[in-house]
Parts: structure tokens; C-alpha cells; sequence
């Protein structure tokens, strides 16, 4: 009997003490996982950051050609203009 009392003795010690074992295994995955998602969110805003510059650049770009087409259809109906007075057209 007293045998059988010292193993749920033993028992009852491990068993309170596991959980607590058990809850810092956790804790340190989460811990390791939020270093990784930090790191993940650092990487990502740096290449957004990049496709934004990208981005301005193209804009610009595109702003540029648009207003070389304007000037030069307003150019082309100057011509058209010029070549039906003088009864080419």
C-alpha cells in the first residue's frame, strides 16, 4: 500500500508539472513564428516599396507619351487645317 501511495504521489507531481512544461513549448513556437512573420512583413514592404517606385516610374512614363501623342495630334489637325485651305485636301 505504501508502495502504491509513492508511485500516485509521483505521479500526481509529474502530472502538475507537465502542463506547465507543455505551455512553454507553445510559447516558444509563437515566439518563433512572430520573429518569422516580422521578418516576412520587413521583407514584403521592401518589395513593395520597389513595385511602387516601378510603379511612379511607368506613370511618369505613360504621363510623358500621353502628352507627346496630344501635341502631336493637336499638330496633325494644324497640318490638316493648313493643307485644306490651300485646297490640298
Amino acid at each position: 500500500m505504501k508502495i502504491r501511495i509513492e508511485e500516485l504521489e509521483r505521479e500526481s507531481s509529474t502530472e502538475t508539472l507537465y502542463p506547465l512544461a507543455q505551455e512553454f513549448i507553445p510559447l516558444k513556437r509563437v515566439e518563433k513564428d512572430t520573429a518569422k512573420i516580422k521578418e516576412d512583413l520587413k521583407n514584403f514592404r521592401r518589395q513593395l516599396e520597389t513595385v511602387h517606385r516601378s510603379l511612379d516610374m511607368w506613370l511618369d512614363e505613360f504621363y510623358a507619351m500621353s502628352n507627346k501623342i496630344d501635341r502631336c495630334k493637336e499638330a496633325c489637325i494644324r497640318r490638316q487645317t493648313v493643307l485644306a485651305r490651300n485646297g490640298c485636301l
